[in-house]
């Protein structure tokens, strides 16, 4: 009785430790992963590439070919064996049984980690899979056994990396795993069936690419919103001056975006289809013109030229872009309608950047504030296009590094730009902003009103205040440095600079300005061009100096003439 007992006990404790042994060893397996081939294809409209990464150790132990130490030379040593070990066991049908044809292009060793294996050298190369006559390209046998039909744990995972028509750019989705049935040792075959696409997920695909490269390109962000900073002003003396009319900002910015567009559109279609593009010094030339930019930003160095300037540097721009194209290696139909849809994207998302940023920077210039906000925000950008010149040109450093993840704090200052703006302009309705014209004693009705008819009489009535010769006596006494004076703000400003109470003028042009027709002489009159835009007058030293603000969008020198012979007003358009 005793031994029975002691069998039947044995045994269960057999039974107890074999499972246990079964759970530790099943355990062990499924945690240690095993360096496995990845087969990630990029599908075109006449042919798909295979991008193959085999481990090295199992495709010698496989094909029976000694690497050696596993290096480049020893590969290249070996390539021709590799090549036919690899036409041999990748062979793709259609579902009809015709073969496709392969071609494989140079051999390479790389490397790849796994936290179960560590790091392990790879074999990498791109196979061209171009299917028979009217065979289905979306949908054929695999046909890919390398290295499983000698190594039973090995697996190979195939994944679609892009897809043009169906929107798939980069995505590594799965489609199915080739590798030894347990049960039965056979290797199981693998069926592509790609999904059905259109020329219309394609486009839809590159609009939504061309966004997401200006939303994730720091550099070509920084450039266009320090393009925007100086948008608001106008130049007087060779410096940054008062606010423009919003109009003129707008239009202003609009003549940049649309140069730029031009500009990056001719070289991404030269890029897109083969110009030769020297990456590096494309990118270390578009960080010069984020320098360029800023510099402008501080002083203006290429007035009434911001388009132009614009233009050539979205020549620069746009070959950096060409590049995002050139990987995808789309040809006919789809590279056309790749080239639209990904300029679409990039308009879309610099449209919505200009209209997000450009009316807080509008209303900000109306204060004193903007000007340490405007030098500010440009030296920050010239420091950052500094950096990355010299990281792009081979030198690390941490202001670049720094400046990369500026698009991560990019939201939190767009949101600051418009809490401050909106506060500004509630504080301008309520007349209680220190401006550019002064301090809040100066933000009286006049400066509010915005209607012809309501000036008018208010107007008059400031000019009639003294009689011309005393304003004359004034001014030539005042010597007062150029500063555009344009709007109300800006009359009352010049005003309280020299003393006086405001003198402000509304018309065509001086001729029908009341007290000042008699200090202008007919002739004088004629080469002002009165009537074609509004004049602003400025007092320089002992010259009173006519300038054009609204004709192209800068203070251009019309006529100076002798202060002697016409007293210097604010002129405004109402």
């Amino acid at each position: 009785m005793i031994i029975p007992r002691l069998c039947k006990s044995v045994a269960g404790l057999m039974v107890v430790l074999s499972s246990i042994g079964v759970w530790l060893i099943g355990g062990t397996a499924q945690a240690h992963v095993l360096p496995t081939t990845t087969i990630e294809l990029d599908v075109h409209a006449a042919e798909i590439d295979a991008a193959l990464t085999i481990p090295l150790s199992d495709l010698e132990a496989a094909s029976g070919i000694d690497l050696g130490s596993g290096g480049q030379s020893e590969v290249y040593a070996h390539s021709s064996e590799l090549l036919d070990y690899l036409e041999d066991h990748f062979a793709p049908t259609a579902l009809d049984g015709r073969p496709w044809a392969v071609t494989f292009d140079e051999l390479t060793v790389g490397s790849s980690e796994d936290l179960g294996t560590g790091i392990y050298g790879t074999l990498t190369t791109t196979a061209h899979l171009v299917p028979p006559a009217g065979a289905d390209e979306r949908s054929f046998d695999l046909g890919y056994d390398a290295v499983i039909h000698r190594v039973v744990t090995h697996v190979v995972m195939v994944t679609v990396r892009s897809d043009w028509s169906t929107g798939t750019i980069d995505s590594g989705r799965e489609i199915g795993t080739v590798g030894v049935d347990s049960v039965t040792g056979d290797i199981t075959p693998l069926t592509v069936r790609l999904d059905d696409g259109s020329a219309w997920q394609g486009f839809v695909s590159m609009v939504s690419l061309g966004i997401t490269h200006i939303r994730e390109g720091t550099d070509h962000q920084l450039f266009l919103l320090t393009l925007l900073l100086p948008a608001p002003l106008l130049v007087a003396a060779r410096r940054w001056g008062g606010p423009a009319r919003p109009v003129v900002a707008v239009r202003k910015i609009a003549a940049i975006t649309l140069a730029f567009t031009v500009g990056h559109s001719v070289t991404l279609a030269l890029g897109t289809i083969g110009f030769p593009v020297p990456q590096q010094t494309v990118e270390v030339l578009i960080a010069i013109s984020i320098l360029v930019a800023a510099v402008h930003a501080i002083v203006p160095i290429f007035v009434g030229r911001e388009a132009l300037i614009a233009g050539m540097f979205g020549l620069v721009h746009g070959l950096a872009f060409s590049a995002t194209l050139t990987e995808l290696d789309l040809t006919g139909g789809q590279l056309a309608v790749s080239l639209l849809g990904f300029n679409i994207g990039i308009e879309l998302m610099q449209l919505a950047v200009v209209a997000v940023v450009l009316p807080p920077l509008i209303v900000l210039a109306r204060t004193r504030i903007y000007q340490p906000v405007r030098v500010t925000a440009a030296v920050l950008a010239a420091a950052a296009a500094v950096g990355w010149v010299f990281d792009r040109a081979g030198f690390p450093n941490i202001v670049a590094d720094v400046a990369d993840r500026l698009a991560d704090v990019t939201p939190y200052i767009v949101a600051t730009l418009w809490i401050a703006a909106v506060a500004v302009a509630a504080l301008l309705v309520r007349g209680r902003v220190v401006g550019t014209a002064g301090p809040d004693a100066f933000a009286t009705p006049l400066d509010r009103s915005h209607n012809r008819a309501t000036l008018r009489p208010i107007l008059q009535e400031l000019l009639a205040a003294k009689p011309a010769s005393e304003w004359f006596d004034i001014v030539t006494e005042a010597r007062l440095p150029c500063a555009p004076i344009n709007d109300v703000r800006g009359g009352i400003e010049f005003a309280e600079r020299i003393g006086l109470e405001p003198v402000v003028a509304v018309g065509d042009g001086e001729e029908s300005l009341p007290g000042v027709r008699n200090l202008v002489d007919t002739q004088q009159r004629t080469r002002l061009k009165d009537g074609l835009f509004d004049v602003v007058v400025e007092a320089s030293g002992g010259q009173c100096t006519d300038f054009a603000a609204e004709q192209s969008d800068v203070l251009e020198q019309q006529v100076v003439l002798d202060v002697d012979e016409v007293v210097t007003h604010p002129a405004l358009s109402g």
